[in-house]
């Protein structure tokens, strides 16, 4: 899980942003994240502001809220949740990662923040596909058995010991 925090820091908030693969699909290039987006408070609070928020993940926007929609409040020394679920992104390193708030600026509320990053997904060996009664299968060998098409993973000897190829 990768962590992200926002640029700057106003009244004593912070804001945050949790991301982490769930999973990933070699064949389509995609992979599922969660994620969550919250705000820490320092040593202020506030009660009923309206806040707007936006999470981008490589060119998907993940979360979106506009400003006026919903209400929250904040206590001191806790953190809000503003944004949770899980989402499809292309995989990849190096994804840019956005996430920003909207809301007033009063001596006791953060008002706008924003923070950036990048995100890599995890890093599988693509190989080339080969076309199996109408599907398209990695071209690691497939066997079948009982009806049924599953994966054989080639293994190898070395040093004595049997190994995954």
């Amino acid at each position: 899980m990768a962590t992200f925090y926002s640029n700057k820091t106003s009244n004593g908030f912070t804001l945050c942003l949790d991301l982490n693969e769930t999973s990933y699909d070699i064949y389509t290039g995609t992979a599922i994240v969660s994620y969550k987006l919250y705000l820490t408070s320092g040593g202020w609070d506030f009660s009923q502001y309206a806040i707007g928020h936006e999470v981008v993940v490589g060119d998907t926007q993940i979360s979106y809220l506009e400003r006026g929609d919903k209400q929250y409040s904040l206590s001191t020394n806790s953190s809000l949740t503003l944004a949770s679920g899980t989402a499809t992104i292309h995989h990849g390193t190096g994804i840019s990662i956005s996430a920003s708030i909207d809301m007033a600026k009063v001596s006791y509320t953060p008002g706008d923040l924003s923070l950036t990053g990048t995100f890599d997904t995890t890093v599988y060996r693509s190989g080339a596909r080969i076309k199996i009664n109408e599907e398209w299968k990695s071209a690691i060998p497939w066997v079948k058995v009982n009806g049924v098409w599953k994966r054989a993973l080639p293994w190898v000897k070395a040093n004595g010991l049997w190994k995954r190829a």
